[in-house]
C-alpha cells in the first residue's frame, strides 16, 4: 500500500512542539531504583513479588522524542503525554469499534500509562493477552505521529475487555515518528524479549539474550484502517477542539506469550532492513525509529485491599 507523501506533509503542518536543536543520545535519565507504591490498591509494589536483585530497572522516561528526519527532534513532556485520551480501534465485522481506555480523572480509574513498566497482577484470571499494535498521535482530528504499541488486555465474563487494570497496564513508546518525514509504506514492526538480567539492574545486556517474538511485519493493514477511520471519524476524533488523542490499532495475528516475570520487551517501528541490529543499542539510546521498551513484572494484586477503587472490583471479582 502506497501513501502519498505530499498529503502527509500537509496534514502534519502546524504541528508545534518544543524543538530540540541537537541530537541527544537519550531522552531518559539514570535512576538507582524503582519502587512505586500503588496506594490505590489496584496494584501493589513490584517488590512484593519480584526480588529487587532480579528486577529490570529501566531508566525513567522524562520526555517523548519525536523524530522529524535527519537530526531534528521534537519533544513532549512524558507527564503531559500520559494525560492524553486513548482510544483503541478494532474491527467488528465490516465496521470499526472504538473503545476508550480510561486514563484517570474520573470514574475511579487510575492513569494506566507507562513508558517503562508493564505490571501484571498475580491473581489475574485469565491472564492478559498481548499483541503488537500500531499507535498514532492525532491532533484535532489529523494524524501527526505513528509509534509502536502493545495492546494488552483481559477479557472477563460477558466479553468485557479491560485494558486499564491499574497502574502500569498500558505501555507507551518513548520514541515516535512524525508522519511528514517517514515513508509509511516501508515501515515494519519487530518485537524482542529477554529474561531478567542475572547481573542485576543497569548491567550490560548481550544482544544474543534477546529472542524474537515477531519480526519485520508490515503495518500496511493498520495504516489502511487508520486512514479509513480518519476519513470518516467518530465524534471522539472528529471534534475540531478535541486536542491530542492517542489511537491504537491492534495488528492481526501478532499475539505473543506473556514474557517471563522480570523480563523486558522491546518493540521497534522502522524502515531499517535489519531490525535485529538495533538490539545492539543500550536502553535509552536513540534507534532512529519508533521505540517501546517495558519491563514485565508480576505484582501483588489489590483485589483484597480495602482501598481498591470500585471501578476495578468487577475485574477482580471472585469467579
Amino acid at each position: 500500500m502506497k501513501f502519498p507523501r505530499n498529503l502527509l506533509v500537509v496534514i502534519s503542518s502546524g504541528f508545534s512542539l518544543s524543538i530540540v536543536e541537537s541530537w541527544t543520545p537519550s531522552n531518559r535519565t539514570p535512576q538507582s531504583s524503582t519502587t512505586i507504591a500503588a496506594e490505590t490498591g489496584a496494584c501493589s509494589t513490584a517488590d512484593d513479588v519480584l526480588p529487587p536483585q532480579e528486577m529490570n530497572v529501566l531508566p525513567p522516561v522524562t520526555s517523548v522524542t519525536i523524530l522529524k528526519g535527519g537530526s531534528t527532534l521534537q519533544s513532549l513532556p512524558a507527564g503531559y503525554v500520559t494525560s492524553f485520551p486513548h482510544l483503541v480501534i478494532t474491527r467488528d465485522g465490516s465496521d470499526f469499534k472504538v473503545s476508550d481506555i480510561p486514563t484517570g480523572g474520573g470514574g475511579g480509574f487510575v492513569n494506566p500509562h507507562s513508558f517503562t513498566d508493564l505490571w501484571v497482577p498475580d491473581a489475574m484470571d485469565p491472564p492478559p493477552a498481548m499483541r503488537l499494535a500500531l499507535s498514532a498521535l492525532i491532533k484535532d482530528g489529523q494524524l501527526r505521529c505513528v509509534l509502536p504499541g502493545i495492546d494488552s488486555f483481559v477479557t472477563t465474563a460477558g466479553g468485557t475487555a479491560w485494558r486499564n487494570w491499574g497502574l502500569n497496564s498500558v505501555p507507551l513508546a518513548s520514541e515516535w515518528l512524525d508522519v511528514g518525514y517517514v515513508p509509511l509504506d516501508q515501515l515494519r514492526i519487530s518485537a524482542y524479549a529477554r529474561g531478567p538480567s542475572p547481573d542485576g539492574p543497569g548491567a550490560d545486556i548481550d544482544p544474543a539474550a534477546w529472542k524474537p517474538l515477531l519480526e519485520g511485519l508490515s503495518v500496511d493493514q493498520a495504516l489502511g484502517s487508520l486512514f479509513s477511520i480518519l476519513s470518516d471519524p467518530p465524534p471522539e476524533i472528529a471534534a475540531a477542539d478535541s486536542g491530542f488523542r492517542l489511537l491504537t490499532i491492534p495488528l492481526p495475528e501478532t499475539s505473543f506469550e506473556s514474557v517471563e516475570n522480570g523480563g523486558v520487551v522491546r518493540v521497534y517501528l522502522s524502515e531499517y532492513p535489519e531490525p535485529r541490529k538495533l538490539l545492539d543499542l543500550k536502553s535509552g539510546e536513540a534507534c532512529g525509529g519508533g521505540f517501546l521498551e517495558v519491563a514485565v513484572r508480576v505484582v501483588a494484586s489489590g483485589k483484597d485491599s480495602n482501598y481498591l477503587p470500585d471501578a476495578y472490583r468487577p475485574l477482580f471479582a471472585k469467579k
